[in-house]
């Protein structure tokens, strides 16, 4: 597998629930693989840490 270098664009959107949504924007399509698993990771529960 080789490394690949991805710039992203993260931001916060408000909800009109009051929630937040995150958006990550990828300009490179290059770049599917990097955020396929970002969303992977951030699907998952969060676990406590130690």
């Amino acid at each position: 597998m080789a490394l690949v270098r991805c710039t992203c664009l993260t931001s916060l959107v408000p909800e009109a629930d009051g929630g937040l949504t995150l958006r990550v924007e990828v300009a490179d399509p290059d770049c599917g693989y990097v955020v396929h698993r970002l969303q992977a990771e951030l699907s998952e529960p969060a676990t406590p840490a130690g």
